[in-house]
């Protein structure tokens, strides 16, 4: 992990902390934090490179987008999301994440709530 990476996973982390005390954060490689709020809630940071393609087997998501420009990729397609956009999607498609032109925030509503056993990397 090069330093400007982990000094943007450490910054984050620590702002995701200061803005929401009681979530559990977590960074998730190097290019995604998360603050777990909590009944399936978390509020996700990714920088430019983003998340890994990833799928859950039981949970449909909710993406709302905070701060930001979000690109996002479902099952193959691609999709923008500005600043208060949304997009849903079913359990079992693959799906990945990315900050548009620098880091973007964006709520996650998990049904059910997500679980670490339900989280698949591809």
């Amino acid at each position: 992990m090069s330093r400007m990476t982990l000094e943007w996973t450490e910054i984050t982390k620590e702002v995701l902390q200061r803005d929401y005390p009681d979530a559990n954060v977590i960074v998730v490689g190097s290019n995604e934090v998360i603050a777990e709020l909590g009944d399936g809630e978390a509020v996700v940071v990714v920088n430019t490179v983003g998340s890994r393609r990833h799928f859950h087997l039981k949970t449909w998501e909710t993406y709302e987008v905070l701060e930001g420009t979000l690109a996002v990729e479902v099952a193959g397609i691609g999709r923008v999301l500005h600043e208060g956009e949304t997009l849903a999607f079913v359990a079992g498609a693959i799906h990945k994440t990315v900050g548009v032109g620098s880091q973007a925030t964006f709520k996650v509503k998990s049904e059910p709530p997500w679980t670490r056993a339900d989280h698949f990397e591809v």
